[in-house]
């Protein structure tokens, strides 16, 4: 007769149902067991009910008692295993015990005589690194179940067994994103004054996300930012769809009193969903600049798409790619590549034009070499390239600089916007000899810088945060008359905010006040005579030493000495915010909104980089 198969104690807590399923006796939760295998029952006991003891079975017992002998007796073989079937084996989970061997002793390592198991707390730490690997770097949650995987982990922690996919779909993944959820709302709590970026994005399998990320200062000064969510949105994109989502959301994160700003695109309809909600609206600074520059850029599109196809056509042949190497080696050239621009990011296009003109020489050669039918540059197109890189270098820059999540950006729209104005001026007034599609190119990005930013310095949230800047102040404004039209508000809106602030402790006392009275021996009568007056009083009672202690602050920051260019107002902030309490309130309302919408792109811009990688490696023949 063939032994029968051993048990687990495992199963003394679990009922065996079909399908390669088992339920717990405690939870009625039914979990998965493919092949029999009870690493998931394990793994429930551990995590759901830790403090039960699994009593071993006696087969188990001897084996535990044969591990715990002396390590100087000899050790018995682990070539052994091989002679025992898959049902003779111990059931066991995180637990790789030794069999006893029927054939001549031999000695072996102590790694392979027993393998302790792994502590509860290790495995919870393996386990959620596992998928924070899976979630940071967008892997499938199949991974875990990956033979190779699998055959890594016992290499490197024998006594971890990895946790199936449904484990990791059904319940790591959602334990993780209830306590980074919890987490992130005591954070979002605690903010003073928030910013929202919003931004769209439709997939190849048309399927529309809109996300939503968070900005705030926290009590350090310290920049934080947070994706909120990021939805699939199948409602028509209409301004009253986009408010109710953005509604929902705000409520969600019981940030309704706190939202200073949203910042999106130049699109019509998130634009008019805004000022629906009655939120302040920021444009994205990095998307006007883009589309003043993709003006420009018609003016020489000629020379571009001349360019583009010879970029095109080094990247479509794999022969002209390799001699175009070859070239650069024999000059004596650093092998670079080509770069390709995309359509709507204009700085791509900064970028391919900057590497064609560094690689001319050696492109020239090549398509000389290679004899193609090609439409090649004439002199004055390679000029038009050199100029419109020298023109469009500052554009390129001030892009760059305002994507920061860390730092400071609402601030300098109004000094950066000033820099590209007196730029495009002087490359009027003083290049003489410029092609006609130059001036061209010139004279759009003027106008388009007019357009788009005239107003720029009347805007209260623009001309609020460059003031409270401690590196810009009054320098940044191109006008002096609108600097002092800002001033003036920001006295006006820091006199009421001073009255808000302490109108709770002015009530306060005075109603400690009237209860003292009341304590003192007067007739009944007499406190009813005063009612009708202290009601009156109080209602025009109004803090003004407060009043004139938020404009006293502002005179005596404008006063103060201007902080050098290349450090961080944040921290001159958190160092002097006992100097200037009401002031530095105020500030953090300013300095928290980002001039961008770029860290809602961003998240649509990894997930298309995953889904390009992955498509490119799918694509790629097997070497």
């Amino acid at each position: 007769m063939p032994p029968t198969r051993k048990r687990s104690a495992l199963w003394n807590h679990f009922s065996e149902l079909t399908d390669n399923k088992a339920k717990c006796g405690y939870c009625a939760q039914t979990l998965s067991i493919p092949n029999k295998s009870i690493g998931n029952l394990s793994r429930h006991m551990r995590l759901k009910h830790p403090t039960i003891q699994i009593q071993l079975s006696r087969q188990q017992n001897t084996i535990q008692q044969q591990s715990s002998t002396s390590i100087l007796d000899p050790v018995p073989s682990m070539s052994s295993f091989t002679s025992l079937s898959q049902n003779e084996l111990p059931a066991t989970s995180h637990i790789s015990l030794p069999l006893t061997s029927h054939g001549p002793p031999k000695q072996s390592t102590m790694t392979e005589f027993i393998h302790k198991p792994v502590p509860v707390k290790k495995i919870n730490e393996i386990d959620k690194q596992i998928i924070k690997i899976i979630v940071k770097n967008y892997h499938p949650f199949s991974l875990v179940e990956q033979p190779e995987i699998k055959e890594l982990f016992a290499m490197i922690i024998p006594g971890y067994s990895l946790p199936t996919r449904k484990t990791v779909s059904n319940s790591l993944l959602p334990k993780m994103y209830q306590e980074c959820l919890e987490k992130v709302q005591v954070n979002i709590d605690s903010a003073w004054a928030v910013c929202l970026t919003t931004d769209s994005w439709t997939s190849i399998n048309n399927v529309s996300f809109v996300s939503v990320t968070a900005h705030y200062l926290d009590n350090t000064y310290i920049m934080r930012s947070y994706l909120l969510d990021c939805f699939s949105f199948s409602d028509r994109h209409t301004a009253e769809n986009l408010c109710q989502s953005l509604q929902a959301k705000i409520v969600e994160w019981k940030i309704q009193n706190k939202v200073v700003a949203v910042v999106s695109d130049n699109a019509a309809n998130i634009s008019a969903a805004i000022r629906m909600g009655g939120w302040k609206h920021i444009r994205c600074f990095a998307h006007s600049v883009n589309l003043v520059v993709q003006s420009g850029l018609k003016d020489i599109k000629n020379t571009v798409l001349k360019v583009k196809s010879i970029v095109e056509y080094f990247k479509s042949s794999s022969s002209a790619l390799t001699k175009l190497k070859e070239i650069q080696q024999q000059m004596g050239l650093p092998e670079l590549k080509l770069k390709q621009d995309v359509v709507t990011r204009w700085n791509s296009t900064h970028d391919m034009l900057n590497r064609f003109l560094t690689l001319k020489e050696a492109i020239i050669s090549t398509v000389a070499i290679l004899g193609t039918d090609l439409e090649m540059l004439t002199p004055e197109d390679w000029k038009i390239v050199d100029l419109a890189i020298k023109i469009l270098e500052i554009f390129y820059n001030v892009t760059v600089e305002m994507s920061s999540e860390t730092q400071v950006t609402l601030s300098k729209v109004i000094v950066l916007t000033k820099i590209m104005i007196k730029h495009v001026n002087k490359r009027i007034n003083e290049d003489t000899g410029l092609p006609a599609q130059i001036i061209l190119l010139l004279d759009t990005l003027k106008q388009q810088l007019s357009d788009r930013f005239q107003n720029i310095e009347s805007n209260p949230l623009y001309a609020e945060a460059t003031i409270l800047d401690p590196r810009f102040k009054g320098f940044a404004f191109r006008e002096q008359e609108k600097f002092n039209i800002a001033v003036t508000t920001l006295r006006r809106r820091l006199a009421n905010t001073a009255t808000e602030t302490v109108r709770g402790i002015t009530t306060e006392t005075t109603s400690v006040t009237m209860a003292e009275t009341a304590t003192q021996p007067v007739a009944a009568t007499s406190a009813s005579l005063w009612d009708d007056f202290d009601a009156e009083l109080s209602q025009h009672l109004r803090p003004r030493n407060q009043m004139a202690a938020g404009i006293r602050e502002l005179d005596k920051y404008l006063n103060d000495e201007m902080l050098p260019r290349n450090q961080d107002p944040l921290i001159w902030w958190e160092s002097r915010k006992g100097i200037y309490p009401i002031l530095h309130q105020y500030a953090k309302k300013r300095f928290c909104i980002t001039a961008t919408s770029v860290p809602c792109e961003r998240v649509f811009s990894k997930a298309v980089l995953y889904k390009a990688t992955n498509m490119s490696a799918k694509s790629t023949p097997p070497m």
